[in-house]
């Protein structure tokens, strides 16, 4: 578990033109973020990996499910009791065309956590 905490630290922390064309990898750390209870640094990683969504559709490319980061982000502002950002952020979703379901399943669930701090 070490190890793969390291690197998904790294993989939050890193930069370079390379890595911001891959939305997917750079939202992939959040899985283990918040079975860490690392709750805002899965926020912070779905945060990158839709700018780098959002760059690829710019440029005419079709992101690998923006749909998911999205979901994992609202989730995880969420559960950090950041609620501005999950207010924030929660409008995007339905402009996704695949959210569907899980989306509404996370938008169901988006008070459920007790002592979310309403800022």
């Amino acid at each position: 578990m070490v190890r793969a905490e390291a690197s998904a630290d790294r993989l939050l922390a890193g930069s370079g033109p390379w890595l911001q064309r891959f939305g997917h990898l750079l939202h992939m750390p959040s899985h283990l973020f918040v079975r860490l209870g690392r709750y805002a640094d899965a926020a912070a990683a779905n945060v990158a990996a839709l700018a780098a969504d959002r760059a690829l559709s710019d440029a005419c490319q079709a992101p690998y499910e923006p749909e998911h980061n999205a979901q994992m982000l609202v989730w995880a502002a969420n559960m950090a009791g950041q609620a501005r950002a999950r207010a924030a952020w929660m409008g995007l979703g339905p402009q996704c065309p695949q959210a569907g379901r899980g989306w509404r399943a996370c938008m169901a669930a988006r008070d459920s956590r007790p002592g979310d701090v309403r800022s």
